[in-house]
């Protein structure tokens, strides 16, 4: 007797959140995390920003980074991330992540291979809002430095958008689940970063590399109402079967 196969929509759960400060923003991540990996809540896309602006650290990322004087100076916050990767400057954003099992087709394979399908659905919703974005395979990656700040150069399946890295991404696998988030810059100049770390270079940190990129000089997406555009976009994303084949988000 053959079986017939379930056709059923996989079903996300969907979290659109206030803005909360950076140590919120990570607990309810990595509580997220161990709610999917222990099987007591479906994969969960959540939305969310970030109040008042925080710097993030990757997890291995040396704490002597960071400039806590000119932090304290703006009243910026600090956070480490439980994923790796390096410095972010979370404010005028919006940041996404996705919590899924361990056993998530999304996520089989090695870490590269997950980043490539997501990127798919990332690519999805930015071209919603009219980004010509591009998530490729990195040729020359020990061409540059690597310096202390996330957006200076992109790697493997990375979003980027002429050229720039336009969604900084990182991903975890533990509590038998993986965590990929990453940040997408709505307004304002994310060199802004530069004034919350040390660089060995000081040349670095004048905020040349980044070029006053980001979404927002294509889109203008600002504000509360520019934000909560975008986040029906990024759902679309995750919606129309690049990624998730007929999955929906609920919430």
């Amino acid at each position: 007797m053959s079986t017939i196969p379930d056709t059923t929509p996989e079903r996300w759960r969907l979290i659109i959140d206030e803005p909360c400060d950076g140590a919120t923003n990570m607990a309810i991540d990595e509580a997220i995390l161990e709610a999917v990996g222990r099987g007591d809540a479906p994969v969960t896309l959540r939305l969310y920003r970030w109040e008042p602006a925080c710097l993030s650290l990757g997890y291995a990322q040396p704490v002597s980074d960071v400039d806590f004087a000119r932090l304290a100076e703006r009243n910026w916050h600090v956070v480490r991330r439980m994923t790796g990767g390096r410095a972010i400057l979370h404010t005028d954003e919006l940041t996404y992540s996705i919590a899924l099992p361990l056993t998530h087709p999304l996520v089989s394979g090695t870490i590269p291979d997950s980043y490539r399908r997501l990127s798919s659905a990332l690519m999805t919703a930015l071209h919603k809002i009219g980004l010509d974005a591009n998530a490729d395979k990195r040729i020359n990656t020990h061409a540059a430095p690597v310096g202390p700040v996330c957006f200076e150069v992109p790697s493997d399946y990375e979003i980027t958008a002429s050229g720039k890295k336009l969604i900084g991404s990182a991903q975890v696998r533990k509590h038998n689940g993986a965590l990929q988030h990453g940040s997408l810059p709505l307004c304002g100049d994310v060199s802004r970063i530069c004034d919350a770390l040390i660089f060995e270079d000081e040349g670095a940190a004048s905020g040349d590399t980044f070029d006053g990129f980001s979404a927002d000089c294509h889109v203008g997406r600002s504000g509360t109402g520019g934000y909560r555009c975008l986040c029906r976009d990024m759902r679309g994303g995750f919606t129309t079967g690049n990624a998730v084949g007929s999955g929906a988000c609920e919430g």
